[in-house]
């Protein structure tokens, strides 16, 4: 099958949860279909992650095109990158439209997306998330729309978490235009991905539509043990994430503010490293006190302190779809205690594969538990690993993602 793929974001090099799925996913389906790509490409991830935006450019096409066809790589938000978010936020403010319909809606952007389906004959259209259905008018050809989220239900906990009034009003006028924006197209395209049974059941009650669950998924040939977890060979716990995305900024500051302090008085000094992009001032203030405790910032290789890690606490409370940090937790065989909702859509069980905490206490209680008792927190390292090898490896995820795209040209997009 011939396929057009659409992105809002250049999924190499796949480092952080959205672009290791959209990366795994492409890559799965090139094996099996011929796809043209064309993307957004973000100035700001190009100059961070490459010497030079044009050297950033050139080897993200040069990876890309081992597997698909480049169409194009459109970069956005260069030097009124400030400017142009203020822009989009009070034009999306005075409309209907979300903030992301109207940052994304790009001119160079929308003129490959058009003469892409003008000039080629496509099977099939992969949109990579909701707010790029806009810029398909008029097309018939079977559409498979990927939903990262379920986008409406996540603004709604975000405004609820939020204390400032004008910020959690803004995030509520989002979440109703964005439930708008699912109501709309949801139930017109072929099929919906979504990455958990959950958020195939929250988008169809918003609207009964066609859902296909693809959950996200670890590529285990990286996320895979050198030696074999042993408690008296690590120590200390690591949390890994993107430090300028709100959950993962909410989920530190409790963990710096709340949850160590617990464990502190519990267990007495224990190692913490925070690994990932940005700053927290929480994090910040208690590294500031604490030599045991490390904010690292962004790191290249994750793997050794993975490999080396006691325990994977994940405090998440907020956010949607899968967190793909559990997934590479569990797949490196490192005990995870986590608060439930981080856990949402990943098929892990309270006291086998995963420790659940609610609360500080819960958390320095379970940790507690898991350093004390050797037979548990190995039991925790080998369920976690047996879970994905059975249900969340790319190799295994790709083939159904195949059928699913297969499966479009037996339904047609009305």
């Amino acid at each position: 099958m011939k396929v057009l793929w659409l992105s809002h974001f250049s999924p190499f090099p796949p480092k952080g949860g959205a672009q290791q799925r959209a990366y795994n996913m492409l890559v799965q389906a090139a094996s099996e279909h011929n796809i043209d790509f064309i993307s957004l490409a973000s100035h700001a991830l190009l100059e961070e992650k490459f010497q030079t935006v044009k050297q950033g450019l050139k080897v993200t096409n040069e990876a890309l095109s081992k597997h698909v066809n480049v169409k194009a790589l459109v970069v956005f938000g260069g030097a009124d990158y400030a400017k142009n978010k203020i822009r989009c936020a009070l034009q999306a403010l005075f409309s209907a439209k979300t903030y992301d319909e109207v940052y994304y809606n790009h001119p160079e952007f929308v003129r490959a997306i058009e003469s892409a389906i003008e000039l080629e004959k496509y099977d099939a259209v992969y949109v990579d998330t909701i707010s790029l259905m806009p810029l398909l008018k008029g097309i018939t050809t079977p559409v498979i729309l990927n939903h990262h989220n379920i986008e409406s239900l996540m603004l709604v906990r975000r405004a609820e978490q939020e204390g400032n009034i004008l910020k959690k009003f803004l995030f509520r006028w989002e979440a109703i235009k964005m439930k708008w924006l699912e109501k709309r197209y949801a139930d017109k395209v072929t099929v919906n991905v979504t990455c958990s049974k959950l958020d195939s059941e929250r988008l169809n009650s918003i609207v009964p539509c066609n859902t296909h669950c693809i959950p996200n998924g670890v590529d285990t040939n990286y996320f895979k043990r050198k030696q074999e977890y042993k408690p008296e060979n690590t120590s200390g716990l690591v949390f890994i994430g993107d430090l300028t995305w709100y959950p993962n900024v909410d989920a530190v500051s409790w963990l710096a503010t709340d949850i160590y302090p617990a464990i502190e008085q519990a267990l007495g000094g224990v190692d913490l490293n925070v690994i990932g992009k940005g700053s927290v001032p929480a994090l910040d203030e208690l590294a500031g006190k604490r030599a045991n405790v490390t904010a690292h910032g962004f790191v290249d290789d994750i793997f050794p302190f993975m490999e080396n890690a006691a325990a994977y606490v994940c405090p998440i409370r907020d956010g949607g779809g899968t967190k793909l940090k559990v997934l590479d937790a569990l797949a490196m065989g490192i005990p995870l205690i986590a608060h439930p909702i981080a856990c949402e859509g990943i098929d892990v069980e309270d006291g086998v594969n995963v420790l659940f905490a609610r609360t500080p206490m819960e958390f320095a209680t379970k940790l507690k538990l898991l350093l004390a008792d050797k037979n548990l927190s190995e039991s925790l390292s080998v369920e976690g690993q047996k879970l994905i090898e059975y249900k969340y490896s790319y190799s295994k995820i790709g083939k159904v993602f195949n059928l699913v795209i297969a499966s479009t040209q037996s339904t047609n997009f009305n």
